[in-house]
């Protein structure tokens, strides 16, 4: 099933790439302070990042986002089919 798998791991890719953006210029998600927000998002996306969850980390190349996007200028489903259709 590969039309899923890739839409949703590149769509887990695009939310780590807006974390990684935004915790870029704030210490945490709601700015300076600390909030459920954070409390929230941490479980899922620290413990995937980390490679507890899923082990996903790997698939998902979580070690790029160090307020990098590149991914998503190349390796979208649009951006791969109109590649191959060229």
């Amino acid at each position: 099933m590969e039309y899923p798998i890739d839409r949703f791991a590149m769509e887990v890719k695009r939310q780590m790439d807006v974390l990684d953006r935004h915790l870029a210029d704030n210490e945490y998600m709601a700015g300076s302070e600390y909030s459920i927000a954070d409390m929230a998002i941490m479980p899922w996306y620290g413990s995937m990042a980390k490679g507890i969850l899923y082990e996903a980390a790997e698939f998902l190349s979580v070690h790029e986002y160090k307020h990098d996007a590149s991914d998503f200028e190349t390796k979208t489903m649009d951006k791969i089919q109109a590649a191959s259709e060229s």
